[in-house]
């Protein structure tokens, strides 16, 4: 019997719809189409009364329904052929043809007979046992096995007779340590609740959203984007020219609503497994991105303790990262996690130690065809595009913040602004950043002005260069022995400058040099601190830690950690300015020296008039000095008018990088960097290895995970070829057992097998 309520088709497309489906999914089809329909109507209905945004109407009508979803629903009712609601059926189609019982039944027997065979190995016999005709695929295939009990593979997971899963990697071991110290600290889930509300924040915040135009059979029926989809990107986009998809996030995130992207909404836990994951992935591959977790390696990252996550979904989530402007928000909650370590791993050494904060800048390339900001990065020896990051180091060798910048980026601009920033994460009476060591490049009266007047900072520097030609030193003390062959004193210090008052910054300084040396060389510190709070040494021991704190930080981060890798592709094409203003100053250069020209032109003509009478000698030697300075200055009319010839060929826009998903990924490598030197510190007992060396040595091992409801036991296989550091491994394990660490309500356990 018809149903009354369920209108009968009119197109021959719907009338195949229902005579592909039982009387049930019919019925449920089509009263979904029915209720699309009633909401587009009724949105189009309240926009013609009250003029009112599309959006708001939207909201008015169906709160609950996504703007996506609906622009989605009026695309399909805008094809011809048919009423709304046939428009709006869903057209998947159930199979059209029973599988025959005797293919079911060979799937399950090749499962039975080989537990770890894949689809497509099965597949492939299927059809060569039933012939090229059979139309079954792998989602069929992994239904019938998961109806049998066959889903799961022994290699992957097989249950021990204990109960419980059994995971075999053939790596990730040192892995599976960085997961315990995340566990001890929780690091990943205070970073992952920081990224979760600032999210929220901007959600709430966004306002009106206008989506881009996709055009016209951009989407196939199923909401996926199709080949015209990318065709309309290119529309009106020179050859070479990027499009919109290169966009700055900045610019993306206008036309995207932010709150319905699936990273805004993850729980906690889940994101902060997602968060170690694209964390740890250059201590597993080389590769650029997350492309090298596609290879057999990938599956290490279950070692961490969660999901092991393909490579296009970190790249989704750190996309989504970056539309939700997270940035500021994670940096704070790192800091303010690792600040703490820093305190505990400070409190056995100097008092200095425990206060102080290093600041310096390093620059890494990367490869473009863009006229891009460049810099000199010194690595490679050449001015090329790069990425400046100016990083704050505590005392005790812990990265607090970090700043990305296209080009070079001044450090004496960025010092005190940086400074702020890490009072705000910390608050302004913690303990570091309370001594400010910079490197020379701050070493200029302007800005020790700065730190020492405006914002009342104690800090160290190095005097270098022109400032130290500059400097007037008086009032020296007398030399005391340091360190073994080294000697300092207390010195007075003047240096003058843009930026500091007009009788120069008087501060101490204190000199060091080597004792009986061939070749004498003085190195002068400059610092406000008062000599009753460090002494000499101290000040000297204070800067020369830089090295160890900061340099080595840089070393060891591109030598492991993957930092001098960057992420995302996004940019956009800026003004010149810095162009701008040599072309203006070779303007004005030029026509001074067309003026000396003319006037040097000049003097030669009347010289020449004036000596016509003189002596040959003379008449001859002075027009010679006058053709001389008339032939200077046309070199230098020729020089310049082909500088400017070539600014002229320059171009006027500069391509400017987002550095936004390089600054998420900076902060969650230097997390995972810190979790690696807590193992070292803590759980080795202060074992000296590089990171490097504890990637090679103890990442590599091969580890067995036995999880159960309640403890999840990590098996790692010894390395024979390394029985000194495989001994202090086994210390290493009894430690972290006797901390009783638990993750997802599971005690962690650790034992090692094949010692040698």
């Amino acid at each position: 019997m018809t149903n009354p309520a369920i209108p009968e088709p009119e197109t021959l497309e719907a009338r195949a719809i229902r005579a592909a489906m039982s009387p049930a999914r019919w019925e449920a089809s089509v009263r979904e189409a029915l209720g699309n329909a009633a909401l587009l109507e009724a949105v189009s209905a309240l926009r013609e009364a009250t003029g009112a945004p599309w959006r708001a109407c939207l909201e008015a009508v169906a709160p609950g329904t996504g703007w996506s979803r609906y622009l989605h629903l009026r695309r399909k009712v805008a094809r011809a052929g048919g009423p709304a609601w046939e428009l709006l059926l869903d057209r998947r189609l159930p199979p059209s043809r029973r599988v025959p019982d005797a293919v079911v039944q060979s799937a399950r027997s090749l499962r039975r007979a080989n537990p770890t065979i894949n689809c497509a190995s099965a597949l492939s016999l299927l059809k060569a046992e039933f012939g090229d005709g059979l139309e079954v695929s792998s989602t069929w295939l992994k239904r019938v096995w998961s109806r049998a009990g066959l889903s799961r593979a022994p290699s992957s997971g097989r249950r021990p007779e204990g109960g419980g899963v059994v995971e075999v990697l053939h790596g990730g071991g040192g892995l599976a340590l960085i997961a315990a110290a995340d566990a001890e600290l929780k690091a990943s889930m205070q970073l992952a609740e920081a990224v979760l509300g600032a999210a929220q924040e901007a959600s709430a915040a966004q306002g009106e959203v206008t989506p881009r135009d996709e055009g016209e059979g951009a989407r196939d029926d199923h909401g996926r984007f199709t080949a015209a989809y990318n065709h309309g990107w290119r529309e009106g986009v020179a050859e070479g020219a990027r499009d919109g998809r290169l966009a700055p996030d900045k610019k993306k995130r206008k036309q995207r609503e932010i709150r319905t992207l699936p990273t805004a909404s993850l729980r906690p836990e889940t994101l902060a497994q997602k968060l170690l994951c694209m964390a740890a992935t250059p201590l597993i591959t080389e590769r650029r991105g997350f492309d090298g977790l596609d290879g057999p390696s990938g599956a290490w990252l279950g070692a961490l303790g969660g999901t092991p996550y393909m490579p296009a979904t970190l790249d989704k989530a750190l996309t989504e990262l970056g539309f939700l402007d997270v940035e500021d928000a994670l940096w704070s909650a790192y800091a303010q996690l690792w600040a703490k370590q820093s305190a505990v791993w400070s409190g056995a050494g100097p008092r200095w130690g425990q206060v102080a904060v290093y600041i310096d800048a390093t620059s890494d390339p990367y490869w473009t065809r863009a006229f891009a900001r460049s810099g000199k990065v010194e690595r490679v020896g050449r001015v090329m595009p790069c990425l400046t990051r100016v990083a704050m180091v505590s005392g005790a060798g812990v990265p607090l913040l970090v700043e990305t910048y296209v080009g070079t980026a001044g450090l004496k601009a960025r010092i005190g602004p940086m400074l702020e920033r890490l009072d705000a994460a910390l608050g302004r009476g913690g303990l570091v950043s309370q001594l400010t060591i910079i490197d020379s490049e701050a070493g200029t009266a302007g800005a020790m002005w700065a730190l020492h007047n405006d914002s009342e900072r104690v800090f160290i520097t190095v005097l270098k260069g022109q400032v130290l030609k500059g400097a007037q030193v008086t009032e020296a003390g007398p030399w005391t022995a340091y360190r073994d062959k080294d000697e300092v004193r207390e010195v007075l210090v003047r240096v003058k400058g843009r930026g500091a008052p007009v009788d120069g910054l008087l501060c101490r300084g204190v000199e060091m040099r080597r004792n009986g040396g061939r070749r004498p060389v003085t190195t002068l510190f400059a610092t406000n601190a008062e000599a009753h709070e460090l002494d000499a040494a101290r000040v000297a021991d204070a800067y020369l830690a830089r090295w160890p704190n900061i340099e080595q930080l840089f070393r060891d981060g591109r030598n492991g950690v993957g930092l001098e890798r960057s992420h995302g592709y996004g940019g956009e094409d800026v003004t010149h300015v810095a162009l701008e203003t040599r072309v203006e100053q070779v303007e004005r250069r030029l026509a001074n020296a067309t003026a000396a020209h003319g006037d040097a032109v000049k003097t030669l003509e009347e010289l020449d008039v004036a000596l016509k009478d003189a002596a040959a000698t003379t008449r001859k030697s002075g027009l010679t000095l006058a053709r001389k300075a008339v032939n200077k200055a046309r070199d230098k009319v020729s020089e310049l008018t082909a500088e400017k010839a070539s600014l002229d060929t320059t171009p006027r826009l500069i391509y400017e990088r987002d550095t936004g998903r390089d600054s998420l990924m900076t902060c969650l490598k230097l997390n995972i960097s810190m979790l690696v030197e807590f193992v070292l510190r803590e759980y080795f007992q202060g074992l000296g290895l590089e990171w490097r060396t504890f990637i090679e040595q103890l990442v590599h091992l091969p580890v067995t995970i036995r999880t159960t409801a309640r403890r999840r036991t990590f098996e790692l296989q010894a390395n024979p070829r390394q029985p000194a550091t495989m001994q202090k491994l086994a210390a290493a394990l009894t430690n972290i057992n006797a901390r009783n660490l638990t993750r997802d309500g599971r005690l962690l356990h650790f034992t090692l097998t094949g010692l040698p």
